[in-house]
């Protein structure tokens, strides 16, 4: 799942292998941008990765809290680039069970 946009100039792909019992089995990225944003990014895929954290656990993450486990000092005014690896993984679980949800019809 690719996120990214022009206000913060960085882009990450986030690519995200499920269990089928919302787990999150395997997870990597890769991108281009300035510090802040790969430095989060890397950040939060290896939380994800160290917490155990599920899907449902990664949607409720919050983007203030994760700034300010960050460091607001550091971040300053660049809290989209902060938040691009948070917000795209989000993304790639949003789509992941979307796409996974059986067919009723």
């Amino acid at each position: 799942m690719p996120g990214g946009g022009p206000e913060c100039g960085g882009s990450v792909v986030v690519y995200l292998k499920g269990d089928g019992d919302g787990r999150i089995a395997d997870l990597s990225f890769t991108g281009a941008g300035d510090t802040i944003s790969m430095g989060a990014a890397s950040i939060i895929m290896q939380k994800v990765h160290d917490d155990n954290l599920s899907m449902a656990e990664v949607l409720d993450l919050d983007y203030g809290t994760f700034v300010a486990e960050l460091g607001g000092e550091v971040v300053g005014s660049r809290t989209r680039n902060a938040t691009l690896g948070l917000s795209t993984l989000k993304s790639a679980i949003r789509r992941y069970l979307r796409e996974r949800r059986p067919d009723t019809r």
